[in-house]
């Protein structure tokens, strides 16, 4: 014996919409908990901004950032941030590039009054060769 039980279904276009709209809700919904999971947030690069380029090859010894600033010239759509240097320009995502909020104008200012030798910090390289120096004025 077949039977057909009553159902009851909404017509393929509403059932559709009803899907899409429930499908954006939950989309949101997850967004919002990943991005406050991650502490996400908006970039506060804006052109005009002085930023430190991350290197791309990273190597134990060499610093993570570019020593010299660049300067953000546009925003892109989301977080992608263009920078240019003198005759080149560079597209990266926001996490790419760390704000410099401080430079000096030139070496003379890293000078302070009581003291005569500029207050830079010296890298591994650079104590390495002042160390082999004073050892090779001791073997003389």
């Amino acid at each position: 014996m077949k039977t057909n039980l009553p159902q009851f279904s909404l017509p393929p276009s509403r059932k559709r919409k009803y899907v899409k709209e429930r499908d954006t809700k939950v989309k949101q919904k997850n967004k919002y908990y990943a991005d406050k999971r991650n502490k996400a947030k908006a970039s506060a690069l804006r052109p005009g901004d002085k930023v430190l380029v991350k290197q791309q090859m990273r190597i134990k010894l060499v610093h993570r950032f570019r020593q010299f600033p660049e300067v953000v010239s546009r925003k892109l759509k989301g977080s992608m941030v263009t920078v240019r240097h003198k005759d080149r320009t560079l597209t990266r995502d926001a996490s790419h590039f760390k704000p410099v909020l401080a430079l000096p104008l030139s070496h003379d200012d890293l000078r302070t009054p009581g003291n005569s030798r500029p207050s830079t910090r010296t890298t591994t390289a650079q104590t390495f060769e002042s160390s082999r120096k004073a050892a090779a004025k001791i073997r003389q």
